[in-house]
């Protein structure tokens, strides 16, 4: 039976400093207190935050009412198939006119859109869903007004006027002549909510997010009346909160959760000084390799290489020829020619017999030329060549007496 694999120390030491240090991140990041911190209330409308501006403390009303809140933590074209009503409240993330056209075509199938977008400049570009469902919005200074509201153009039997206490300085109107577009509470200064009926369905317009915020859902008659119209436009069915929008998509991964949380600065630090401190201090991640040079090889073998394979090629006469090129190429570079003339004078000149040297090179010429040759005589002759190649080079007084 084999024995496991163990870690070395110098892996554990790097293991256990990455636990080490996500450890420390964990417990000195910044967290948030829990999903009602929202300090620029970012989140206006998201029913997963407790902060005054959020809508949980609605959704959680719903669903002890048993009136069925869900979130819609997907894209729009997904709800649920028994859904008639879908709010869109203050979203974080402005609809695409895409998305806007989609709602349209849902609320002409006979579905309820009770929408409250974000409160904007006067020079930012339209809210794609006012614009879709022919809304334009009015700003007006900044007060509270009390105002009247009443559902009977949802629901007729309910005749009650509700009072409601508004804030926002924003109010809506129509932007066309559609006679059916009503309005479920309004002052001098335009519509609090409004109604614009599309196909079998119907838009529900909301100027004001105090109306359904944690912060003014218990002032005046506002529970009342959000949970009535609520309830009037679901038909029995769930009511769905766009969570989409505000940030919570469905099938989030872990790295996308921490890349979006506080963690991400400290996280990003620990690993760049993980691999700081690994490569500062020199140390391995596994065992040391041998490093092989290859080895210089030696002139020798080269010849050895050559002469090997002429033997095994019965190619001595050529290998002959090549030599006796190389020895004119030789003559040629060193003594300024290679002619038989040249030969004769470079040969007196190094206290040589001139016939002997031409007699020599002629008995070599016709060995390199011979169909066979004993290997002995061309060893013989080169060994000459070499000779007489060395002899050429030295002057006479370096010569040794026979």
């Amino acid at each position: 039976m084999t024995r496991p694999a163990r870690l070395n120390g110098d892996r554990l030491l790097v293991v256990w400093s990455l636990v080490a240090l996500f450890a420390v991140s964990v417990l000195l990041a910044q967290r948030p207190h829990s999903l009602g911190y929202d300090p620029e209330n970012q989140k206006q409308g998201s029913s997963q935050y407790s902060s005054p501006l959020g809508g949980k403390a609605f959704f959680t009303l719903l669903g002890r009412l048993g009136d069925r809140p869900a979130r819609q933590t997907r894209v729009l074209d997904l709800l649920p198939r028994d859904a008639h009503e879908l709010l869109v409240l203050g979203p974080s993330d402005a609809l695409l006119p895409d998305e806007a056209a989609g709602l349209r075509d849902w609320v002409a199938r006979g579905g309820t859109l009770v929408a409250c977008p974000r409160l904007a400049p006067a020079d930012a570009p339209p809210d794609p869903i006012l614009s879709t469902f022919g809304l334009e919005a009015v700003l007006r200074p900044d007060r509270e007004s009390a105002v009247r509201g009443s559902l009977v153009a949802v629901d007729h039997r309910d005749h009650r006027s509700y009072a409601l206490r508004v804030f926002q300085g924003r109010r809506f109107k129509p932007s066309g002549n559609d006679s059916r577009s009503v309005a479920l509470a309004d002052d001098e200064a335009g519509w609090v909510v409004g109604m614009v009926p599309r196909g079998a369905g119907r838009l529900i317009a909301i100027a004001d997010p105090d109306l359904y915020s944690n912060r003014g859902i218990s002032r005046a008659d506002h529970v009342e009346f959000m949970v009535r119209l609520s309830e009037a436009c679901s038909g029995g069915g769930p009511i769905c909160f766009d969570e989409y929008h505000h940030g919570f998509k469905e099938g989030q991964s872990a790295v996308a959760v921490l890349w979006d949380s506080p963690l991400r600065p400290v996280l990003l630090l620990a690993v760049l000084a993980t691999f700081a401190g690994v490569f500062a201090s020199g140390r391995r991640l596994g065992p040391a390799v041998e490093l092989h040079e290859d080895r210089r090889r030696r002139p020798s073998e080269f010849i050895d290489a050559v002469a090997g394979l002429c033997r095994k090629l019965r190619a001595g006469p050529q290998a002959l020829s090549l030599m006796l090129a190389e020895f004119r190429l030789h003559l040629q570079e060193s003594h300024g020619a290679s002619t038989p003339e040249a030969l004769e004078r470079i040969s007196a000149r190094a206290g040589l017999a001139p016939a002997a040297v031409g007699n020599f090179l002629e008995q070599a010429t016709r060995l390199s030329k011979a169909p066979a040759v004993d290997d002995h005589a061309l060893l013989s002759c080169c060994r000459e060549l070499e000779s007489l190649r060395t002899s050429l080079r030295r002057s006479p007084l370096e010569r040794t007496p026979s």
